[in-house]
């Protein structure tokens, strides 16, 4: 099973003010470019290495932040420090010109991937469903190379399309928010209609998700006035560990503040 044909990447619906995240789909979705690639491709061609961060702005969604993932196995220890936030958008992306079983195996992958590294938050619903799933798009490239065949709107849909949603809906349905239409593109034409429903929905859950973000807090004000300072008395290297962090802020902003607290802000410092 070749796992490099597939790579993940997130959407979160906010810009340096918001955030969103992304994957390869970056080009097509930003520039109108006709690349939307299947990472990492053969060695004649380049692919992400670690973590690619693109500030960009969507035609009909805005503002976003795309984070693409290596889908290169020796980077994958590395994601361990960017995934688990949910207020994002996480988009699971493979080649739906591979083989059924092929696909399957590739998208599993990933979504087991991210269900090991986003823990569930009490309390759970039904069937043990996290209070904040993490919402999860899937959408196959190559859709032009493959048997996928033209709707008169232009859409692609495949046979095979359904076996794959049926396989993941039965798997990671009661993990995830999981966005019903599983989106087959051809990314040599920008202004398809693939792409522009894929606009339309990360526009869609990005209003969601700002909606669901944590409000401001005092605290969150005290510790953003802090490290703008703390920040500059540290360059050229404003790096520090965990233990420092907490530290700090417990010298300068809340000698109080718990854990959890401090949890939440570097989720919303994010």
């Amino acid at each position: 099973m070749g796992r490099k044909g597939s790579w993940h990447s997130h959407i979160s619906p906010y810009s340096r003010e918001d955030e969103v995240a992304a994957g390869g789909i970056s080009r097509s979705l930003s520039k109108g470019s006709t690349e939307l690639e299947s990472l990492p491709p053969s060695a004649l061609h380049p692919y992400t290495k670690g973590v690619d961060v693109t500030q960009t702005n969507i035609s009909g969604a805005g503002e976003v932040s795309l984070w693409e993932f290596s889908g290169e196995e020796s980077y994958y220890s590395l994601f361990d420090h960017f995934i688990g936030n949910t207020h994002c958008i996480h988009v699971v992306v493979y080649n739906c010109a591979d083989p059924i079983q092929t696909q399957i195996q590739q998208t599993q992958f990933w979504l087991t991937f991210l269900q090991s590294r986003i823990p569930p938050v009490e309390p759970l619903g039904d069937e043990g469903k996290s209070h904040k799933p993490a919402y999860v798009m899937l959408i196959g490239t190559h859709a032009d190379q493959s048997h996928a065949r033209k709707n008169s709107a232009g859409e692609f849909s495949s046979p095979t399309q359904g076996v794959l949603k049926e396989k993941i809906m039965e798997r990671f349905g009661r993990i995830f928010n999981l966005e019903e239409s599983f989106l087959l593109l051809d990314a040599n034409l920008p202004s398809s209609p693939g792409i522009k429903a894929l606009k339309a929905t990360i526009n869609t859950r990005k209003q969601n998700i700002i909606e669901g973000l944590p409000r401001l807090t005092q605290f969150l004000e005290s510790v953003l006035t802090e490290m703008a300072d703390w920040r500059q008395a540290l360059n050229p290297f404003p790096v520090v560990t965990w233990t420092q962090f907490i530290a700090h802020l417990h010298d300068t902003v809340n000698p109080l503040a718990g854990d959890e607290h401090l949890k939440e802000i570097i989720q919303q410092l994010r």
